[in-house]
């Protein structure tokens, strides 16, 4: 890969970059003139968040050293779990939208694969039809727990887990296993 070409414009200047052997294939970086934004005509880092080797071939022709803050998304630093759940971009909306789609994707090739034998279409009916009256129930008992009335709001709750019941008495000291139980297992002698 080299720069082949470079024209300056008032904001950005846009490099040619072309491979050694084939002037045919050519791409085109366009680099603003604080050196902050690249952007390149195979969209790489605009579809994947990845800087693309064009990208990178522009930076060593300026003979930038390290990359620039712009071409490291957050995702790909070392407080990118953090920042997930920090950032405002994604909210609940935006997931379920998400889920919806793709769940009406997977109902729409499950419709056409079972619209095409009867019996299909009839156990794809009945397992949909249930599923639908047991999700009910679950909301219906939930909105009940919270104390919501049931208003038609589709707002996600917060609840608190139910108690789960132990096997022995609470404040008593759970009985271990004696350890000798790993020398039999490593002779090869049973109990």
């Amino acid at each position: 890969m080299k720069v082949v070409q470079n024209v300056a414009f008032e904001s950005f200047v846009l490099y040619t970059i072309s491979k050694y052997g084939s002037l045919n294939s050519s791409w085109e970086v366009s680099v603003d003139n604080e050196m902050t934004k690249f952007n390149c005509s195979c969209f790489r880092m605009d579809s994947f968040g990845i800087s693309c080797e064009h990208i990178v071939c522009v930076l060593v022709f300026l003979n930038i050293l390290e990359l620039p803050k712009s071409l490291v998304l957050i995702r790909w630093s070392k407080n990118a779990k953090t920042s997930t759940f920090n950032s405002s971009d994604i909210t609940w909306d935006s997931i379920i939208l998400s889920q919806y789609g793709c769940l009406m994707d997977w109902c729409r090739q499950l419709s056409y694969i079972a619209s095409r034998r009867q019996e299909r279409f009839h156990l794809l009916r009945d397992t949909v039809m249930s599923l639908i009256e047991d999700f009910n129930k679950i909301e219906d008992e939930q909105k009940k727990q919270v104390g919501v009335e049931a208003d038609g709001s589709d707002d996600i709750f917060l609840k608190n887990p139910q108690n789960c019941r132990s096997k022995c008495h609470p404040g008593e000291k759970v009985k271990q296993k004696p350890q000798h139980t790993m020398w039999y297992l490593s002779h090869g002698r049973a109990q």
